[in-house]
């Protein structure tokens, strides 16, 4: 309910064009009625309600301007008013306003007294052509909209709506300012890998964004930061895409060896637990859940144990090594790879890089190295040659 007496009662609909069962149609979005106290304007939602529920979202009141030409000048209601996709168009007997929806400020006025000194009428919209047209006694004018969100990415930028500001970028500069804003808001809030994310589609130079993730001291934020660098690189960039990739395999090896001590100290503790307590302490001793298991209200675990956890971790961290070494294959030197693999430990990417190329002498004389014959039999089966089996 608006407090205050009748106003004019106008009331405008703004329509927008979409796609229903395959056919266009214009469904209603955003309304606007002038009241006595202003003009009360809001989003309309369709279908998703129940019953008797409101179809009114973020309604609004904004009060009424007055001419910006006249000092102290009484504000005067509009009598009519029209509605386009960011802007609440008022129609006075002398002038027309345009204000914005999203920052509810004064965007546009222009005054017709001064030169004809004629009254206007009323204010109407064709919906089918999206043209605005006034009327006096004696002329037709029409309102001609142009760039009528050329400002709007900043509003919403302001408001820290970023996905709808990107939208609403006009070229490269201002996506920039956007994602720059975006990624420095991330990193306050201590939302670290989307703010790497972002800085990495900025101007932001490497090396001043690679110092600011270094010192976090985590490796699993400037793994994204590089990552996210490395896909706004063009092919033929072949040294940046071989210096970030090697960058990345060693950042990968380092974070896998960290998870494997992780599991390894998780399966210590478990099993020093285990031993450490016999039947007697069982029965006396309360149940808990493991470390990083959440109890339900029926006393059920309703997450993994955190060794579990960590497997599945290391699960994924292989699977995301192993796809960019398969993508970028054409870029690693060999040599650095398999330095790269056994300065860390890790056999098993050793393996799956040396089957990537073919080198298949090299698995072989790693397994048989290893006395594991049966395996070495297996890869010559696949992959050797009849000379191979008699070296």
């Amino acid at each position: 309910e608006i407090p205050g007496m009748p106003g004019p009662g106008a009331l405008a609909v703004y329509h927008c064009e979409t796609r229903l069962n395959g056919k266009s149609a214009a469904v209603a979005t955003d309304f606007a009625w002038l009241t006595s106290m202003g003009v009360f304007f809001g989003k309309l939602t369709f279908g998703a309600q129940e019953a008797g529920d409101s179809v009114v979202e973020n309604a609004s009141l904004l009060p009424y301007p007055s001419a910006s030409d006249v000092d102290g000048a009484v504000v005067e209601q509009p009598s009519s008013l029209a509605l386009t996709e960011f802007h609440i168009l008022l129609q006075y007997s002398d002038r027309v306003c345009a204000l914005n929806m999203l920052s509810s400020k004064l965007a546009f006025e222009q005054s017709l007294s001064g030169h004809t000194g004629e009254q206007l009428q009323g204010l109407l919209v064709d919906e089918s052509k999206r043209t605005c047209w006034l009327f006096s006694p004696a002329n037709i004018y029409e309102l001609v909209v142009t760039d009528e969100d050329r400002d709007v990415w900043e509003i919403y930028l302001q408001r820290r709506q970023f996905d709808s500001a990107l939208q609403r970028c006009y070229n490269d500069a201002q996506r920039d300012v956007v994602l720059r804003a975006q990624a420095e808001y991330y990193f306050s809030t201590g939302d670290y890998v989307h703010s790497a994310e972002c800085f990495a589609q900025t101007s932001v130079s490497f090396e001043e964004a690679v110092l600011r993730f270094i010192a976090l001291k985590d490796n699993r934020v400037l793994k994204s930061y590089i990552v996210s660098k490395l896909r706004t690189l063009r092919r033929q960039d072949r040294t940046q895409i071989a210096l970030l990739v090697t960058w990345l395999l060693e950042i990968y090896l380092s974070i896998l060896g960290v998870v494997d001590a992780k599991i390894a100290a998780l399966t210590t503790s478990a099993t020093s637990n285990d031993s450490g307590v016999n039947d007697a302490d069982l029965e006396q001793a309360p149940r808990k859940q493991p470390v990083g298991v959440l109890a339900t209200a029926n006393g059920r675990a309703s997450s993994s144990p955190p060794e579990v956890t960590s497997e599945q971790e290391k699960l994924e961290l292989q699977k995301e090594l192993y796809s960019l070494v398969e993508e970028f294959k054409s870029y690693v030197d060999p040599s650095t790879a398999y330095q790269l693999a056994e300065s860390h430990g890790r056999r098993d990417f050793w393996l799956h890089y040396a089957s990537l190329r073919g080198d298949y002498e090299r698995v072989v004389e790693y397994w048989m190295e290893k006395e594991d014959y049966i395996r070495a039999i297996e890869v010559l089966g696949h992959y050797g040659t009849p000379e191979a089996f008699y070296r």
